[in-house]
């Protein structure tokens, strides 16, 4: 049409019918040569907006190009429940949310590094292997028996070899950052990076695969981090881990007689609590509790709450004992020995309970940590997420015609989903935590009376149950879009004119792309920062949790 105008062949349309590289209207006929687009409605009545023609070949070649590594990569994403099936969840969870991927990652960093932070200069018993067995626990569904288990582990040195026999079982799974996977990312790397090389000088042809391969990058950042950190996540071998640990465990009697030794006041834990041990695997079923049992890392959102307030549980008993022992006070209420602290750190299951529980001797201090870390969480998920998604609607909203189109309004509503879905997942998860009557202990949910509790445990299952169908339908919504970009369903006249950003009126099709025109150069400019801004994100993602993984180690100095 523009070729005819220009030679004046045209019939039923005019040289106003044609546009500028700015999608500005011709001022009149002499102006025809600089035509490069034509208005939307000319558009549509030449090519009755029906999408270009495309084959097989084509698709399969783009696919594998642009798509195909990211899907192939997420065989590096941590498995190890006890159902294929919540493996197979957690992959589909991952793509249709990114943030809740990104956001439980973050957090299973930062859990490590707060609990760290809170040990800082206890040295009572086996407080830094307290710290490594709390870190490697936040995938493993547990909660806390009575207290009396619990200060026994903390107190009696006979149980010290409880904790290093338990950090040290759960040190020995294997790391996940192996050099096979980090070949395996390291070609995927590669070959994006080869690919937006080799794109770059026919940018009009790649433009689709360049925005798509954008849009991808947060897999990338999400799988190299979970490598990277190596969580904790066979079920199986964490219950055996545990329950290896439990078997040695000891605890304190309910009486001693006098002259007793440390040693002879290490029972075995049946003797006074048979059916209970100090951590206790959730193994009853209930649907309230579906995420929080799984071992997936990416479910450690809902193991967020319960997993912070047994590691508080665990740090007070140390805190409070470590400065019992600072003032020189002992467990048994005798006369302290500094030759033997073994001698200092015995007694009655009841004098032990309240040697954790006492804090008069404990300096006030400010807790924290708790919710600035979830900020933190929340702005890396936010950002991953939104980093990627948004360089590919960037890259859109800046091909001619520049402005929102169907391309980019369909990533928009992706993210936007995955986000609306990742916020119904914080609720359902803090819901679920309103649900637990103590701070550690788990109540007996089927026999609640309370209609708070009955509506917060209905509210939290609803609200799952729907997060996880709106993530699987953005998730499948997403793979389909990809594929709908190669079989140029998008390239109609009136996606290609950006109606819905410009409006029916002001839309215009180009046709003729120049190199040399301004409008090409900003696109390619568009292009570039949105590859930095999608690698950007993915790098600055990866390089903070990389920094947050070195812990410090525990001060050996007195207070």
């Amino acid at each position: 049409m523009i070729r005819d105008i220009k030679l004046g062949n045209a019939t039923g349309y005019e040289f106003h019918d044609l546009r500028d590289d700015d999608g500005k209207f011709l001022s009149d006929i002499s102006a025809v040569d600089t035509a490069t687009g034509m208005s939307y409605y000319s558009c549509v009545a030449v090519c009755r907006d029906t999408s270009r023609t495309w084959t097989w070949i084509d698709v399969a070649q783009k696919a594998g190009t642009w798509v195909l590594p990211s899907l192939a990569i997420m065989a590096q994403l941590p498995f190890g429940a006890h159902s294929s099936l919540d493996d197979w969840g957690a992959v589909v969870l991952t793509i249709g949310c990114p943030a809740l991927a990104a956001y439980s990652l973050a957090l299973t960093v930062l859990n490590g590094q707060w609990i760290t932070r809170q040990f800082e200069g206890i040295t009572f018993g086996a407080a830094s292997d307290a710290v490594r067995c709390l870190r490697s626990l936040q995938q493993t569904p547990i909660k806390l028996g009575p207290k009396g288990l619990l200060a026994s582990l903390v107190v009696l040195p006979c149980n010290d070899q409880y904790w290093h026999t338990l950090a040290h079982k759960l040190d020995k799974q294997d790391s996940t950052w192996t050099i096979p996977a980090i070949i395996s990312v390291g070609w995927v790397v590669l070959a994006y990076l080869l690919t937006i090389v080799t794109s770059s000088a026919q940018v009009k042809n790649a433009v689709d695969g360049l925005a798509i391969g954008a849009a991808w990058c947060f897999l990338l950042a999400v799988v190299t981090g979970w490598l990277i950190v190596s969580p904790k996540c066979n079920a199986r071998r964490n219950a055996h881990c545990l329950r290896e640990a439990n078997a040695i465990a000891r605890v304190a009697p309910e009486n001693i007689a006098d002259h007793s030794t440390p040693q002879s006041v290490c029972i075995e834990t049946d003797a006074v609590y048979p059916k209970h041990r100090a951590f206790e695997l959730i193994e009853e079923p209930d649907t309230l509790l579906v995420d929080q049992m799984s071992s997936q890392p990416l479910y450690n959102y809902a193991r967020y709450h319960t997993w912070t307030a047994i590691s508080l549980q665990v740090h007070q008993y140390y805190r409070n004992a470590h400065f019992q022992r600072f003032h020189g006070i002992t467990a048994h209420g005798g006369q302290y020995d500094s030759g033997d602290d073994g001698r200092n750190r015995f007694g009655t299951n009841s004098q032990i309970l309240s040697y954790c529980e006492e804090d008069k001797y404990s300096p006030a201090y400010a807790l924290g940590g708790r919710s600035e870390d979830w900020l933190i969480a929340c702005g890396l998920a936010l950002s991953l997420q939104w980093g990627t998604i948004g360089a590919a609607v960037l890259a859109f909203v800046l091909t001619p015609t520049t402005g929102l189109g169907c391309r980019s309004l369909a990533y928009l509503i992706y993210g936007g989903v995955a986000t609306v879905v990742w916020i119904m997942f914080l609720i359902s998860g803090w819901l679920t935590h309103r649900v637990f009557s103590r701070a550690n202990t788990l109540v007996d949910f089927s026999r609640g009376s309370s209609h708070r509790i009955a509506l917060y445990r209905f509210l939290s299952i609803t609200l799952r149950r729907l997060a996880k169908l709106f993530a699987t339908i953005n998730a499948l919504g997403f793979v389909v879009i990809c594929f709908l970009h190669f079989t140029r369903k998008f390239s109609t006249c009136y996606c290609n004119s950006s109606v819905i950003g410009r409006g029916a009126s002001r839309a215009y099709d180009m046709v003729i792309w120049n190199d040399g025109t301004a409008a090409i150069k900003h696109m390619k400019n568009g292009f570039l920062g949105s590859i930095i801004l999608s690698l950007g994100c993915g790098v600055c993602f990866i390089i903070f949790l990389r920094s947050s993984l070195k812990p410090r180690r525990i001060s050996e100095s007195q207070p």
